[in-house]
């Protein structure tokens, strides 16, 4: 777990986005318009709702995950989980793999959306399925990428 400093964070937000939009210059925009939101376990449950509920996004359960892409009627967001980030390197990983999440639904989001009905109505059909490994695959993609990474 890392001390977070508002104002390193404000900086590493800043270059976070600007890497993300120099590989992917199309996604400007959106990533511009998506705030990233630091959340701590002191305030999770409570603040997590809250944003779920300002973004009428569709409540997922929470897990054991270091951030998540929330995205709904009225906007979208990045929220990082500050207790599980073990370091700047992780910070932005987190960072750029839920943004790639947030960049990937704004393009595709025909077809997110016709996922995510198969999946509130339990239908277990090609859609669903290969839409929850492809949103894996394009999100880890993108942020190897950025991080100029060697491919797992």
């Amino acid at each position: 777990m890392i001390k977070i400093n508002i104002t390193e964070t404000e900086k590493l937000v800043l270059l976070i986005k600007n890497k993300f939009i120099d590989l992917i210059p199309q996604s400007d925009e959106i990533i511009n318009n998506t705030p990233i939101i630091l959340i701590s376990d002191h305030n999770r449950k409570e603040e997590r709702d809250q944003i779920f509920l300002q973004l009428h996004a569709e409540w997922k359960e929470d897990g054991d995950i270091s951030g998540e892409a929330v995205i709904g009627k009225y906007g979208k967001a990045v929220l990082i989980y500050t207790d599980a980030i073990l370091n700047d390197k992780h910070f932005c990983h987190t960072a750029w793999h839920e943004l790639g999440h947030i960049f990937t639904n704004s393009i595709n989001n025909e077809l997110f959306e016709e996922a995510e009905y198969d999946a509130r109505m339990e239908n277990d059909s090609l859609i669903r399925n290969g839409m929850a490994f492809w949103s894996e695959f394009i999100a880890e993609d993108i942020a190897i990428r950025i991080a100029d990474n060697e491919p797992l």
